[in-house]
């Protein structure tokens, strides 16, 4: 047994390493950066920093941007990107074509049934870490939804502060369906926006909602004529990138601390958050720009 308990150290370090080998041939292999332009991208998933603006576009269109092997891993490695990027203020979020994200590449999971367990598994273990990690970005994040959304789409949209979607959009839950449940944090995020009622009623039926039903039940902060769609995204996202991002990623912090915590550790975490605050650059400018009667220049 000694011997046993000194040798599992070992065979997990190796089978780190050899993971983190993996990782590191992945992104030499399909993620590329311009410094100059601020864009990196793999095929399957597009990234660009302009002026504070960060968008992540899923660029599977021909295959209503399903989450598979490919976008998955590009999903992970771009929004990595996006949070160690030191100019992003605002994050965008959208799916190229006529779909947002359809969920889960079906197709392909069910090439090996046998396989199905290993698979979800495996997959879900890289892409639960993105989800939290896109959740939690210090930073404001739109989801901009042109069309359809379903599964693991769901969550991707839910995982942003707001969601924009064109009036064309619809959404559809579908893990029942095939008798799957959810994953990309649907069960988390669908509760959070909608409530325990709708949630289960979206996830046990499996009905097709339009999109003024999703705005109605909390599921779209907005809902925008289709081509009106990346006009009022680019909008929003510009007023946000000139905002005090400091102080709206500290405020987003504390709105998600507070649905696991009592009142006094809240009120402690409100008490850091704002003498953190009251310590930065945007305080003195945003209270110096009030004082003046004027705009604040948020940098």
């Amino acid at each position: 047994m000694g011997r046993a308990r000194a040798v599992l150290p070992r065979v997990a370090s190796i089978s780190a390493a050899l993971f983190l080998t993996k990782c590191l041939v992945y992104i030499r292999r399909t993620f590329r950066h311009d410094a100059r332009e601020g864009v990196g991208l793999t095929e399957a998933v597009l990234f660009s920093v302009k002026d504070g603006i960060g968008r992540i576009e899923l660029n599977r269109p021909e295959q209503g941007n399903a989450i598979g092997a490919e976008l998955g891993d590009g999903l992970c490695e771009v929004v990595q990107a996006a949070a160690a990027a030191p100019d992003l203020r605002v994050l965008i979020l959208s799916g190229r074509g006529e779909a947002f994200c359809v969920g889960g590449d079906i197709k392909r999971s069910m090439a090996d049934i046998d396989a199905l367990p290993r698979t979800l598994a495996d997959s879900l273990a890289r892409l639960n870490a993105m989800v939290s990690q896109l959740v939690e970005l210090p930073v404001p994040v739109i989801a901009a939804v042109n069309g359809p959304l379903g599964g693991g789409g769901i969550g991707l949209a839910l995982a942003a502060d707001l969601v924009i979607a064109a009036d064309t959009a619809k959404l559809r839950g579908g893990y029942t369906a095939i008798g799957l449940t959810p994953d990309v944090g649907v069960s988390a995020l669908l509760l959070r926006r909608a409530g325990m009622a709708r949630a289960k009623r979206i996830l046990f039926l499996n009905e097709s909602l339009k999109a003024e039903t999703c705005l109605e039940w909390g599921l779209f902060d907005e809902v925008v004529p289709a081509g009106a769609l990346e006009e009022r995204v680019t909008a929003l996202a510009g007023r946000l990138a000139s905002a005090a991002t400091g102080a709206i990623g500290r405020t987003k912090a504390l709105l998600h601390a507070a649905e696991n915590q009592g009142l006094d550790a809240q009120l402690a975490a409100e008490r850091r958050a704002m003498a953190a605050s009251g310590a930065g650059a945007e305080a003195r400018e945003g209270i110096k720009a009030f004082q003046e009667k004027r705009e604040p220049a948020f940098k």
